[in-house]
């Protein structure tokens, strides 16, 4: 018996009319990037999470780099990140010239435990 990981035909079957909708209406506008569609998004995102902003992104990616960026880490500066995180997240820290530290995140974990991983030399190490 062959049980699919994900069934994607189940989830979009429901979902297929308003989808369907949603794509031809902004096929219909061809506004692509910055269309009503976004708009729209951005503010009802914003609402839902109470910030007087949201900006939509075209990825993952994307939004961790825009992350980082706010934040203004750059060349020199080191990101503590998951060891078991997706490879963007390392190439965003590694694309604005900082260095990624990978820490293993123990149950006793506490802001104060990361200056073991911030001290040199930068290896693997539980914290």
């Amino acid at each position: 018996m062959k049980i699919p990981l994900l069934d994607l035909k189940a989830q979009y079957a429901p979902l297929r009319a308003e989808i369907r909708a949603a794509m031809d209406e902004v096929c219909d506008e061809q506004q692509f990037i910055l269309g009503t569609r976004v708009q729209a998004f951005e503010t009802h995102m914003a609402a839902y999470c109470g910030a007087p902003y949201a900006i939509g992104l075209s990825s993952g990616t994307d939004a961790l780099l825009a992350a980082l960026m706010a934040l203004d880490i750059g060349p020199g500066d080191a990101v503590i990140t998951s060891p078991f995180t997706f490879f963007a997240t390392l190439g965003s820290i590694v694309r604005l010239g900082a260095f990624p530290l990978r820490g293993h995140w123990g149950q006793g974990w506490t802001l104060g435990s990361a200056e073991k991983v911030l001290s040199p030399p930068w290896v693997w190490c539980d914290i």
